[in-house]
């Protein structure tokens, strides 16, 4: 039986700047809200910097329907919005070879997942193999939910769990659903984004993280060419004060090329 949905409900997905594309045209939006159902936007209205998303109705995604509110980044006094300078990137290191080999005690293992709790394919079936323990906290993270969409663009980071070595296992929820019902690939780009923010906020949180290692995420089962997730980390901005913003990618050179 299918979950009912709510008649209408309201989520602040994401409070942070964020690069998107509505309409066709890049934007720069602050603060993204998710609505559910029939439900009245209009309080909404005349707020910078705010983009709606509006589910498709007997979709498991997410559409950007409209942006409300002035874009431009100029606030009354004529300066200049919330708009960083010279904001701080990820740091991104290439590297051939198994994102498992010989990583130290203590490094972060990030892959791209659904929000199902099933690491049943791909790569997540290696981390499935290796880390059962995580897969096991992983999989009462995603069922603890009725409504797994809620997972998506956001992340889960697993501390060390399965004797040694001990590495942290960290799952971006870039699509709702794998196979034939994965998210479309604007989706999940803009899941990886959000995502990848709030896991580098909760590794910046931890005081034993030796470095991060991601594999090409969403070039595999979701289908997403790896050029386009790769720049959307590059384009990622980092708050000032974190430590934890350099990654190493880790590729097979079979994956080339993809």
């Amino acid at each position: 039986m299918a979950d009912e949905e709510p008649a209408g409900e309201i989520q602040l997905a994401l409070a942070t700047e964020h690069q998107t594309t509505i309409r066709g045209e890049p934007r720069t939006v602050e603060a993204v809200v998710i609505i559910r159902g029939d439900v009245d936007t209009s309080k909404y209205e005349g707020k910078e910097n705010t983009s709606v998303v509006r589910e498709t109705k007997g979709n498991d995604d997410m559409e950007l329907d409209h942006q409300i509110g002035d874009n431009d980044g100029d606030n009354d006094d004529g300066n200049q919005g919330t708009a960083r300078k010279n904001p701080k990137r990820l740091t991104i290191t290439e590297h051939e070879g198994d994102i498992f080999h010989e990583a130290p005690d203590n490094t972060v293992l990030v892959h791209a997942c659904n929000c199902q709790g099933y690491w049943g394919r791909g790569i997540a079936s290696d981390f499935a193999g290796r880390y059962p323990q995580a897969n096991l906290s992983h999989q009462q993270h995603c069922y603890s939910l009725k409504d797994k969409k809620g997972l998506l663009g956001t992340a889960q980071l697993i501390p060390p769990m399965d004797g040694t070595p001990r590495h942290y296992v960290a799952c971006l929820y870039t699509s709702v659903r794998t196979g034939t019902r994965k998210s479309p690939p604007e989706v999940v780009l803009q899941a990886t984004g959000t995502a990848m923010i709030d896991l580098l906020r909760q590794i910046n949180q931890e005081k034993q993280i030796s470095g991060i290692r991601v594999c090409r995420i969403n070039s595999g089962l979701f289908t997403v060419p790896w050029d386009d997730t790769f720049a959307v980390l590059q384009a990622l901005e980092c708050e000032d004060d974190w430590q934890h913003t350099a990654i190493e990618l880790w590729s097979l050179p079979t994956e080339k090329g993809k």
